[in-house]
């Protein structure tokens, strides 16, 4: 049978998805430099681009659905 899913690893796998982006687990996030990249390249989500720093590194706003240290 070449098309079975077994669903105890799909669920695995989204439960790990979802907590990793809502935790902010390093690694596991899917919300990445890249992402927030294309988010300015397609003009949406304004408050979410990057922002420049003096020294040339990037600050990565908090998304809405992330969870600060108190809250985690």
């Amino acid at each position: 049978m070449k098309h079975n899913l077994d669903a105890m690893h799909v669920e695995k796998n989204i439960c790990e998805n979802i907590l990793g982006t809502i935790l902010g687990i390093d690694g596991k996030s899917k919300d990445t430099i890249k992402a927030r990249l294309d988010l300015k390249d397609m003009n949406i989500r304004k408050k979410l681009y990057l922002k420049r720093k003096g020294d040339g590194s990037y600050l990565v706003p908090l998304a809405c659905y992330t969870m600060s240290k108190k809250e985690k």
